[in-house]
C-alpha cells in the first residue's frame, strides 16, 4: 500500500503536495490564493482602504459629517486647514462626510446582500434538489413575475411606498435580487445533485438539510463568490442612485449618492466641481475594487 501511494505521489507531485479537502476547507484555500491575482489584489485593496475608513471614520475625521463650518463655506480642497478635500455649500467638511457615507454604504451593502442570498440560496437549493411544484413556484413563477420589472423602477417603488430607510433598502434589494440569485443557485444544484458524494451522502442517511449546506452549498460557491462580490457594486451603484433621487439614507446620515445630487448644480460652476466629483470617485473606486476582486476571483476558481 505505502509503494502504491508513494508511486502516486511521484506521478502526481500536485497531488502529492495538496491534501484532498473537503468543500469548506477548499474555500478558505482559494481565499489564500488571492495574492496570486493582481486583478484581485488590487480589487481587495480598494474595497479594504474604504472598509478601513468605515471603521476609523471617528478617528480619521476632524470635522462631524453634519458640522458646519460657517468660516469655510466651498472652500475648494488643501486650501484651509482641516479641510484637505474641501467644505460643501453649506460649510460642512466633504472628508468627513465621504468617510461616515462609506460607514453607511459598507453597512447597508453588505447586509443587503447577506439577506438576498440567504433568500435565493434558500429558494436555489430547494427547487434544484426536490424539483417538482416546488421548483414551479419558487423559480417558475415567483421569479418570472419578480424579474419582468425593471430592477431600478422595482427600487423606486418600494423606497417610494414604504419610505425611505437602510431597512428598505436591504428589503428593495433582497425582493429585486433574490429571484437571480434563486436561478443560478438551482442550476448548479441542478449539476451537482446526481454526483457521486451526494449519492454516498444519501446512502449513508444523511438528511437533506445536511447534503444541501455541507455537500452541494460549499462545491457551488465559485460561481456564488463571484456574483456575490459583482452584486455587491451593483448595490452600492443603486444606494447611490436612490441617495441621487432623494430615496436613500435619510438625512442627515451623509450618503455619497445624496453628496452628489445637493452639489449636482455646482458641477457648472468655475472651481466648485469638486463638489459633485469626489463622491462620484468614491462610488466609482469602491464598485471597481468589487468589480477586479470578482475577476480575480473568477480566474482563481478556474484553476481550483
Amino acid at each position: 500500500m505505502t509503494d502504491t501511494t508513494t508511486d502516486s505521489a511521484r506521478a502526481n507531485p500536485a497531488s502529492a503536495e495538496q491534501p484532498d479537502r473537503t468543500g469548506w476547507a477548499r474555500f478558505f484555500y482559494s481565499i489564500g490564493l488571492l495574492r496570486e491575482s493582481p486583478a484581485a489584489m488590487l480589487g481587495l485593496s480598494l474595497v479594504m482602504l474604504w472598509v478601513f475608513v468605515a471603521i476609523f471614520a471617528d478617528v480619521i475625521t476632524v470635522w462631524g459629517p453634519n458640522e458646519y463650518d460657517y468660516s469655510a463655506i466651498s472652500v475648494p480642497p488643501l486650501t484651509v486647514d482641516g479641510h484637505w478635500l474641501g467644505t460643501d455649500i453649506s460649510g460642512r467638511d466633504i472628508w468627513s462626510r465621504l468617510a461616515y457615507g462609506a460607514r453607511a454604504t459598507l453597512t447597508v451593502a453588505p447586509a443587503a446582500i447577506l439577506v438576498c442570498y440567504f433568500v435565493g440560496i434558500t429558494m436555489g437549493m430547494l427547487a434544484g434538489y426536490y424539483g417538482g411544484w416546488i421548483d414551479s413556484i419558487l423559480i417558475s413563477r415567483i421569479s418570472d413575475i419578480i424579474l419582468s420589472f425593471p430592477l431600478i423602477i422595482l427600487f423606486i417603488i418600494i423606497i417610494t411606498v414604504f419610505g425611505a430607510s437602510a431597512l428598505n433598502i436591504i428589503v428593495a434589494v433582497t425582493l429585486a435580487s433574490s429571484p437571480g440569485i434563486g436561478r443560478i443557485v438551482r442550476g448548479l444544484t441542478l449539476d451537482l445533485r446526481n454526483l457521486e458524494y451526494v449519492s454516498a451522502a444519501q446512502i449513508r442517511g444523511e438528511r437533506s438539510l445536511y447534503i444541501m449546506a455541507v455537500e452541494l452549498l460549499p462545491n457551488a460557491r465559485g460561481p456564488l463568490i463571484v456574483d456575490a462580490c459583482l452584486r455587491m457594486g451593483y448595490t452600492v451603484i443603486t444606494i447611490g442612485i436612490l441617495g441621487f433621487l432623494g430615496l436613500g439614507l435619510p438625512p442627515p446620515d451623509p450618503d455619497w449618492g445624496g453628496m452628489v445630487s445637493e452639489s449636482r448644480t455646482m458641477a457648472t460652476v468655475p472651481g466648485m466641481a469638486y463638489m459633485p466629483i469626489i463622491p462620484s470617485i468614491a462610488v466609482s473606486s469602491l464598485v471597481i475594487g468589487f468589480n477586479l476582486l470578482a475577476d480575480g476571483l473568477r480566474e482563481i476558481s478556474t484553476r481550483d
